[in-house]
């Protein structure tokens, strides 16, 4: 650990942050870190503390690690909730909500293309999609960090290519039957 992070939770943060970015190799040091952060009351710090420890669970990519991020996702916009509302609070909002329709077209849709029903995956894309074209029109929004709308944007397109990735697979686009040489067309 750098000597630089032992004087108090927001350089922590900030380190932690970096080992995220680091990508899998420091994802326990950013684990470590975000959760001194929130353990040992830098109060500002928390919310996004809490919400940056379920990025560094969710990209570990298991299952487990998945429902940990899940839980603190939930805290997370709890505590959302009893904040004055801001562009900043909103953004997070959002960014959580982003999180939360990937972890389910990831888990729901993607992981389980194979086995579900079509019917059921035609209803479970047509969830998804709802859920990322509420967060899109938000983003759009003035309430939203101009600085992070490209950044959103990306994820939810991302997220949109991987309901379009389980529309080609069971060959039906909610709402409509398309061929999956159609779909393919369209990625």
């Amino acid at each position: 650990m750098c000597g630089c992070i032992s004087f108090g939770p927001s350089p922590r943060f900030y380190f932690a942050v970096v080992k995220t970015l680091e990508g899998y190799r420091g994802l326990n040091e950013a684990i470590e870190q975000f959760n001194y952060v929130i353990s040992n009351g830098a109060e500002e710090l928390a919310t996004e503390a809490k919400y940056n420890l379920a990025i560094a669970y969710l990209e570990r990519y298991t299952p487990q690690d998945a429902e940990k991020a899940t839980e603190l996702l939930k805290e997370t916009k709890q505590d959302l909730v009893r904040t004055l509302p801001s562009s900043k609070s909103r953004t997070l909002e959002l960014q959580v909500r982003l999180i939360e329709a990937y972890l389910f077209v990831h888990y729901k849709l993607w992981n389980q293309r194979r086995e579900n029903p079509v019917a059921r995956d035609s209803q479970l894309a047509s969830e998804a999609q709802k859920l990322l074209d509420c967060d899109t029109t938000e983003c759009n929004s003035g309430e939203i960090l101009q600085s992070l709308k490209s950044d959103l944007l990306a994820d939810y397109y991302k997220h949109f290519g991987h309901i379009l990735g389980v529309a080609s697979v069971v060959h039906e686009w909610p709402g409509q039957a398309t061929s999956s040489h159609q779909c393919r067309g369209i990625l």
